[in-house]
């Protein structure tokens, strides 16, 4: 049955809490709220912490963990309709709930105007609840006025407004309702709901699955726009807003434009019509001139562009020839291809390079200046690559070329082309961009050692190399024995990339290698070994199976360990939590963690990159 009232309604969307509820329709909102009386503490927020548990070097004094983040709190079942699974077990107390809009399907069918009109229903289990502990729920509208309540069994008591838990199976049901309502008709509902989340709950945290489970529970809301929005994770948001002195977004929208496209990727087959929302919510930023925004926050746009990926995030949601989608928004991925080769193609040969924007066009409080500007461009915000390059202040450019980019640029007219072409558009300006860009690459860009490298300023090859290097395997811009040299001489190589756990972001032979380090200087990234997947697929599949297989594990030990969808993992033990004392930045339910697992899926099912089409 196809859910077309999927946004409106009791969601846990809140950006601030994992386990916060709210009505999009009207800003009601159920906040679950823990007390230790003897302590005097009281919080209300749940949810894994923004992943940097360690602060040696205090880096960033805003951007670390906050202790009551790290609660227990253990995500279930997620339904696009708002049927949801949450267990809460710390030191104090151990709670299971069950919760949905009374109108989910996971709810069942009825005949009741109040459950037809959607309500909250909730399942309580409290298993233990130590002395002088209170867990109990505040239920408000947007004025702080209390919501209705009606209990429908169980220990659970209504004090002064707010539900008080207590040990035992607890039913209740919030919203705007009489004061009087059909129980046996709300009971039913949530035994429908309950057996509804036994039956298909856990296939929803087995296999392939699993992937798209960090992206589900980062869906967030956008007050202003009254529409969704992912936030790489939730705890980011008020992160950011305080690192960015802009307090008054700590409710978002916190948009990243590459994450939310390789996450939409995620999506595209079990929800994808959350997919289409997650690209569509990225769109809605785009700036007059075509421009991309790395970053969004609040009503501030930022400066500079994005890796773009877009493209890709369309093709995954079209390539089966269902095109409406495609044709909705190939106008807007169009625009924004034409302004990244008209402002990070310098030359106009066909050499991409990350920059940054001129001052004068600068007037987001989001601002990134100069080169440290063009390698947060680029998302790999400190890879030891980018040092060598320099930075062009007349062209405000990076280097000469960036093997990245470059490959991203043919990539997005290589798709661009695909999706003209079976709207009925025309292909041949993607084509000669595309043509343009791999003449280039392969010409300037490739060394004697038989690997990709980027350019200087001065125009000789880069000695520091990354994952990006196989790059042009992605665009399909190397040859055969090109991809078979990257391949055997480098990716293979267990000197360099290859070995337990793979891929590093740093060769291991580099002298610039930290596999316990922080972020892009060793560590290993979800996007980088899926985009080394998808190169690998178009050119030897047997090798990509092989990839895909060691990046399933990787994901596998740590989920299995301690249930998390890390946002980048150690290359010397796997695990995506530093070691104590280590100094390295990593969320653990991070939206792109599942792409680990898309390269096995694929795999098995066949997809999107086995049916990209080439270019001659």
């Amino acid at each position: 049955m196809e859910i077309t009232n999927w946004k409106q309604g009791w969601r846990l969307w809140a950006p601030r809490s994992y386990a916060e509820a709210i009505d999009t329709r009207n800003g009601d909102r159920v906040i679950l709220r823990l007390t230790q009386r003897q302590l005097g503490v009281s919080f209300d927020r749940f949810g894994p912490n923004v992943g940097q548990p360690n602060q040696k070097p205090p880096i960033h004094a805003l951007h670390k963990d906050v202790p009551e983040l790290a609660s227990g709190l253990k995500l279930g079942c997620w339904t696009l309709d708002g049927c949801y699974q949450l267990e809460l077990d710390r030191p104090e107390l151990h709670v299971r709930l069950t919760l949905a809009d009374s109108r989910s399907l996971a709810c069942g069918p009825s005949d009741d105007p109040t459950m037809r009109s959607g309500v909250l229903l909730y399942h309580v289990d409290c298993l233990r609840l130590n002395e002088g502990v209170e867990l109990s729920f505040d239920a408000v509208d947007l004025a702080g006025a209390p919501l209705p309540k009606v209990m429908l069994g169980g220990p659970a008591k209504v004090q002064a407004e707010r539900i008080f838990i207590r040990e035992g199976l607890s039913l209740f049901a919030v919203g705007r309702m009489p004061d009087r309502i059909n129980q046996q008709k709300a009971l039913k509902r949530i035994r429908q709901m309950v057996s509804y989340v036994r039956h298909f709950g856990e296939a929803q945290l087995a296999g392939a699955q699993r992937m798209g489970h960090a992206v589900r529970w980062n869906v967030c809301w956008d007050f202003a726009r009254e529409d969704i929005f992912l936030a790489v994770s939730r705890s980011w948001v008020q992160m950011m807003a305080q690192n960015t002195g802009l307090s008054d977004c700590k409710r978002g929208p916190l948009i990243f434009a590459w994450d939310s496209a390789l996450s939409a990727l995620l999506v595209s087959r079990s929800e994808p019509r959350l997919a289409r929302a997650i690209v569509r919510s990225v769109l809605a930023r785009q700036q007059e001139d075509g421009r991309i925004p790395p970053m969004c926050l609040g009503p501030h746009d930022g400066d500079r562009c994005a890796p773009p990926l877009l493209p890709l995030a369309v093709w995954y949601l079209s390539y089966d020839g269902n095109l409406e989608f495609a044709a909705e928004t190939l106008p807007a991925i169009a625009r924004a291809h034409r302004w990244l080769t008209a402002h990070r193609e310098p030359q106009h040969d066909g050499l991409l390079c990350w920059g940054d924007d001129p001052p004068h066009e600068k007037r987001s409080p989001i601002r990134i200046d100069g080169w440290v500007g063009a390698i947060y461009e680029s998302g790999m915000d400190n890879s030891p690559m980018w040092e060598e390059l320099g930075f062009d202040g007349e062209t405000r450019s990076m280097g000469r070329a960036c093997v990245d980019l470059c490959s991203l640029g043919a990539l997005s007219a290589r798709i661009l082309a695909a999706l003209a072409e079976r709207t009925g558009g025309d292909p041949a300006p993607f084509v000669a961009d595309y043509r343009r860009i791999a003449a280039a690459v392969n010409s300037r860009l490739w060394g004697q050692d038989q690997l990709y490298h980027n350019l200087r300023l001065d125009g000789s090859l880069a000695e520091r190399v990354s994952p990006t290097s196989f790059y042009p395997m992605l665009a399909g811009i190397a040859s055969r024995d090109q991809a078979s040299a990257l391949i055997n001489l480098h990716l293979r190589n267990r000197d360099s990339f290859w070995g337990h756990p793979v891929i590093p972001s740093m060769p291991r032979n580099s002298p610039f290698y930290d596999g316990e380090g922080d972020y892009w200087r060793g560590r290993i990234w979800p996007p980088l070994n899926y985009l080394v997947w998808a190169g690998l697929r178009q050119y030897n599949p047997d090798e990509a199976a092989h990839l895909a297989q060691h990046c399933r594990d990787l994901f596998h030990d740590e989920w299995q360990r301690d249930g998390d969808v890390h946002e980048n993992y150690s290359a010397v033990t796997g695990h995506g939590e530093p070691a104590a004392g280590v100094y390295a930045r990593s969320s653990p339910l991070y939206c792109w963690g599942g792409l680990l697992l898309l390269g096995d899926l694929e795999t098995k099912l066949g997809g999107a990159i086995a049916r990209l089409p080439p270019i001659a």
